[in-house]
């Protein structure tokens, strides 16, 4: 769990957390110039210093002003490298993580993972809630958090915005809506309509609310229609580990909230394979 007290905070894989230090600062600055990489391109090279300097002195003015009393750590690798910072404001409303990033030489090795997986473990225990923002055109981003069970609680007014607010309910929150799905279950799509959508990204949720983003690799058909029966398997995969099989609740692009059935066939290195069999009775339509 990540806290307030204490020198480190250590989490798997191979990932720590820091109070940060007056020392950190190149850090910071770093982490803040990779943000920004395209706005900085577009500036004459005589002006980008100049320009990255002021903006992160107003970015560290404004997280003093508006956060005070906010937590801020240094994430640091296995031979205690420091490749990024969390900010997070805890208050009797929930979490927010106002800043969370790591450096790109570092991504793409669990430690966003980790981190994060150590925020959601903090927020279940005390039964707080989750809030964050994240830029609108950030597609990987929004798809990483929405893994972890966030979903885009952006008000209408401001679907237009330059960022997204994305929200995790309480635990309570979500054994609720799982079982209001579980008693709800709709007629299940027929296998035309999961073969159009080979290669979308659906939302899962499992019986203890823990989410995941599955991509449908797959869906073979297995009887014929005129057999009586309309059978067919899909096969999912997605980053994370495997939760056991179980039922999940998913949503899909353009499909209602649907509650399968799925099983871990295969677990890769970093990514687990899931199926999922599908027995629809044809019914005569007079």
């Amino acid at each position: 769990m990540i806290g307030s007290t204490g020198t480190t905070q250590t989490m798997p894989p191979r990932t720590s957390l820091h109070l940060e230090q007056p020392g950190d600062e190149e850090l910071l600055h770093s982490l803040f110039a990779e943000a920004r990489t395209l706005e900085l391109g577009a500036l004459p090279d005589e002006f980008r210093a100049t320009f990255l300097d002021q903006q992160f002195g107003l970015w560290q003015h404004h997280l003093e002003q508006s956060f005070p009393s906010a937590e801020r750590l240094i994430i640091r690798d296995s031979a205690g490298t420091a490749i990024g910072r969390l900010v997070l404001e805890v208050t009797a409303a929930g979490i927010h993580v106002v800043d969370i990033a790591v450096l790109s030489a570092s991504q793409r090795r669990g430690h966003g993972s980790a981190v994060m997986l150590a925020v959601l473990d903090r927020a279940d225990a005390t039964g707080a809630p989750i809030t964050l923002t994240v830029a609108s055109g950030n597609g990987p981003a929004r798809a990483f958090y929405a893994g972890f069970g966030f979903v885009d609680i952006t008000p209408a007014e401001g679907e237009t915005g330059a960022h997204r607010a994305l929200w995790r309910a309480t635990p309570r929150a979500r054994a609720t809506q799982a079982a209001t799905h579980a008693q709800h279950i709709p007629q299940l799509p027929e296998h035309a309509e999961f073969l159009r959508l080979v290669g979308s990204t659906f939302a899962a949720v499992d019986e203890s609310g823990h989410a995941i983003s599955l991509t449908l690799g797959a869906c073979s058909e297995l009887r014929r229609p005129a057999t009586g029966a309309a059978s067919y398997v899909l096969t999912f995969h997605g980053r994370g580990t495997a939760r056991g099989q179980g039922i999940f609740t998913l949503a899909g692009p353009g499909m209602s909230e649907m509650a399968l059935f799925l099983v871990p066939t295969q677990l890769y290195e970093s990514e687990t394979a899931y199926t999922a069999t599908i027995n629809l009775l044809e019914v005569d339509h007079v």
